[in-house]
């Protein structure tokens, strides 16, 4: 039989349009004309390839359940309005006992009045934007619409899931992951929830999302101005460091989303690639407590929110090809977190808001008692082109009760246009600061706009301070730390700026009294 005289609905079934003209009787009918096309189709197959495809072809194909035609007795799934989730929870039970390792779920609104839970080896497909799944309206039981609990193997592709927001009473996650392995979700929409669209909870290994969208998630604050009434689309949460590993969110877009778009926590080996984020009302990338952490290529733009990437107590993180642009406190902030490589990134035009994160990149030791350690700051781009100017500093260098350790701000860092300086620097924590710059430039150490400038030069083993002052102003309002303040009894000659090759520090010292020291300011290879 020729393949042209074949003809596919997905109402009646495959059927030769020659041998069968008339549609079949019933659904017995049609299902087994499909079964007798598909031994066709693997005759076909036979007689027409070099390679002969066996039996597993029809197992393959029949393995595949239409969740509007499942077998007699089951009842098929509603796309009237009618509630659904209860007999989508029968076909799904029914699959996993009969061998199904597919569900099919055509177009159409499938109401869930009550969640659904998955069960392992089992994908779950439908047609791009037009597979909707969607909370009831005020179902005390809602918005959960999909649950894996202690499964593996699990996949969700072209499937939108929308969450009803103005009809929904409380914060359910709609997605609920939990300690399960290999739980996918690609090609899918996640839109209009109340609660977290998408939380993977729990010793989460290998598990995440390609290529989705999210619009409006977690946006209940946007009418009642609650600050907790923000969500995050994706959240990585709870479990261990060695249980949650492998994770990742990669390629997928974000446009209005109340909290963090991506937030994770105790993760080993995380990820996030390609994605990009066009408005959200915190930080867009938030990662804490975690190790080996890789964010690649992202491109984020929050005006109205908070850091663009924000990498909090994790150790071996690389930052890498992202854009920052408009966010509402820093670009990218590094806090408390050490082996950090932040190389290639653009940050521009960020601090639309009020945030203490005042730089397109800002390293903030925030922590008393932890030592940030070895950072490396390469070939970054950290600039403002704004006719109104708002991003403070290039490099942001943020005092807190933490302490720095040798931290590389490589002279391949682009930093030009900045509302006040460059590279900010606080003298007041014994910081090291490792700047390479060759010999014949200069950093700037402290600014103050209405007071003067403190510039160090090195010239090869020697450094050379110059203290520029505004008008008649004494040296000591250019520093205010307490204790080690400048006096404006102190002279220019009691001011000493010198290069100690033992420690490869450029060492600051006000030679006054020991109490007026100023420790390791910056550090230069």
């Amino acid at each position: 039989m020729a393949l042209t005289k074949m003809a596919f609905s997905p109402a009646i079934g495959l059927r030769d349009t020659t041998a069968y003209p008339t549609l079949p009787a019933n659904e017995t009918a049609a299902r087994e004309q499909i079964q007798g096309r598909m031994d066709e189709i693997q005759d076909f197959l036979n007689d027409t390839m070099t390679v002969e495809v066996d039996a597993h072809l029809a197992d393959n194909l029949s393995q595949a359940l239409n969740v509007l035609y499942p077998p007699v007795p089951v009842v098929q799934a509603k796309i009237d309005g009618s509630d659904t989730g209860a007999i989508l929870q029968a076909i799904v039970d029914y699959a996993a006992a009969n061998g199904y390792n597919t569900l099919f779920c055509p177009a159409g609104t499938y109401i869930h009045e009550v969640k659904v839970s998955y069960p392992s080896n089992m994908t779950v497909i439908g047609v791009p934007e037009a597979t909707i799944f969607k909370a009831k309206n005020g179902s005390e039981s809602n918005p959960i619409v999909i649950e894996v609990n202690g499964k593996t193997n699990v996949k969700f592709k072209n499937i939108t899931i929308e969450g009803n927001i103005d009809n929904i009473t409380n914060f359910n996650n709609y997605c609920t992951i939990y300690q399960s392995s290999k739980v996918k979700f690609e090609f899918c929409k996640f839109q209009n929830t109340r609660g977290v669209a998408v939380i993977l909870s729990t010793d989460i290994s290998n598990s995440g999302l390609r290529f989705c969208d999210f619009n409006n998630c977690g946006t209940l604050y946007l009418t009642t101005s609650v600050l907790t009434d923000r969500k995050q689309a994706i959240a990585f949460t709870s479990g261990t460091l060695e249980n949650n590993r492998g994770n990742f969110v990669d390629f997928c877009t974000f446009d209005t989303v109340g909290l963090d778009c991506i937030s994770a926590g105790s993760q080993y080996n995380f990820r996030a690639l390609g994605n990009i984020i066009k408005k959200n009302y915190a930080g867009s990338i938030y990662v804490s407590g975690s190790r080996n952490v890789k964010i690649s290529l992202n491109e984020v733009e929050n005006e109205v929110g908070g850091n663009g990437i924000d990498i909090n107590a994790c150790k071996g993180v690389s930052g890498v090809g992202n854009i920052c642009r408009k966010c509402g406190a820093a670009g990218m902030l590094i806090a408390d977190s050490s082996d950090v490589t932040l190389l290639g990134n653009v940050c521009k035009n960020n601090h639309q808001g009020t945030s203490e994160h005042q730089g397109g990149i800002t390293i903030h030791s925030a922590t008393a008692g932890v030592v940030m350690l070895n950072i490396n700051i390469s070939g970054n781009i950290c600039t403002d082109d704004q006719d109104v100017k708002t991003q403070d500093y290039g490099i942001h260098w943020l005092a807190g009760s933490g302490t720095l350790q040798n931290i590389h701000i490589d002279r391949s860092n682009q930093l030009n246009g900045n509302k006040s300086v460059d590279i900010s620097g606080n003298l007041s924590y014994d910081g090291a600061v490792n700047i390479a710059l060759g010999a014949g430039e200069s950093v700037t150490v402290c600014k103050s706009d209405m007071y003067g400038i403190l510039d160090v030069i090195r010239y090869n083993d020697s450094v050379v301070g110059r203290l520029y002052l505004r008008s008649n102003q004494s040296p000591y309002i250019l520093n205010d730390y307490t204790g080690s303040k400048f006096f404006n009894t102190d002279t220019g000659t009691e001011i000493a700026v010198y290069y100690d090759s033992g420690t490869s520090s450029i060492i600051l010292k006000n030679k006054t009294a020991v109490s007026r020291n100023f420790k390791y300011i910056l550090s230069m290879m």
